[in-house]
């Protein structure tokens, strides 16, 4: 890719990210329900787009088809045997189903867990992408920090997808957030494997691209307490929610969700974004 062609595709994922943010303080609680509407489709959009920046056609649609095939297959076997997440089942509001998981699922899983590989490579000064052991487990508990303030809103407000036995955090049990920290650990281990062979990315000095990931992340975490004062705050805040025998208040889990992504999920994007703004580079 030229350099100019790079700058072009590079600025337009800046373009994405900012209408995302704008679209997510438009229509708030679109993101954090991990629903089918247009602002997941943005990210997984800027995703596509920056993995085709860093590793050209082949690269992507080798990388794509890894994450794809894995997320849908840790989603596949839950359903039908438990493992990894757990007993659940999705609604029909997430779109098309083969084996009960719905398509829109493991391109998510895609996406998800490759902004938080960057963000992780950055973390642990990964520049080539080489580490077969702290990118891959610093990606999964990244990516699990995005499921954790938001599968709650997902699963136990709006039903997205009902657990068996709704247990843990405001119904969604231990066994979810252990299998994605092994699902993401398996992606995140996948791309580590794969990604040497197709590498073009730009150097880690260049903030153009690897600011984005975390820039994204950061402002993901952000939209939680947006969602919070808009949606916890609003005419329905003191309703109850009821899954299986335990009830919640709607108030309660966004609030949870807002303690979660300011605690949890928003470090490691400072982290990353410290550690850029500490190399020299443009």
């Amino acid at each position: 890719m030229s350099d100019r062609n790079q700058t072009t595709a590079l600025w337009t994922g800046w373009a994405l990210l900012a209408v995302w943010t704008v679209g997510a303080a438009l229509y708030p609680g679109t993101m954090t329900e991990e629903s089918l509407t247009p602002l997941p489709m943005l990210y997984i959009a800027l995703a596509l787009l920056h993995v085709w920046i860093g590793f050209g056609w082949a690269g992507a649609a080798t990388l794509v088809a890894a994450g794809y095939a894995l997320g849908f297959a840790a989603e596949c076997t839950s359903i039908h045997t438990g493992f990894p997440f757990g007993w659940y089942d999705h609604s029909d509001v997430l779109g098309v189903k083969v084996a009960k998981v719905p398509l829109f699922i493991p391109i998510g899983f895609f996406a998800i867990t490759y902004l938080a590989w960057l963000i992780s490579r950055v973390i642990v000064e990964d520049d080539r992408g080489r580490s077969l052991i702290w990118t891959p487990l610093v990606t999964a508990l990244v990516v699990t920090s995005f499921d954790l303030a938001t599968d709650a809103i997902g699963a136990t407000v709006h039903g997205h997808w009902t657990y068996r036995y709704p247990t843990g955090i405001f119904g969604v049990p231990l066994t979810n957030y252990l299998g994605w920290i092994l699902t993401t650990w398996a992606i995140g281990m996948a791309f580590s494997l794969i990604a040497p062979k197709f590498d073009r990315s730009p150097p880690m000095a260049d903030r153009r691209f690897w600011a984005q990931p975390a820039a994204f992340w950061l402002i993901a975490a952000l939209q939680f307490p947006f969602d919070y004062y808009v949606i916890g705050f609003g005419a329905d805040s003191a309703e109850l929610v009821t899954r299986g025998a335990r009830s919640w208040m709607v108030a309660d889990i966004y609030e949870g969700a807002v303690i979660v992504a300011l605690l949890v999920m928003a470090p490691p994007a400072i982290m990353a974004l410290a550690r850029l703004w500490g190399r020299k580079g443009k």
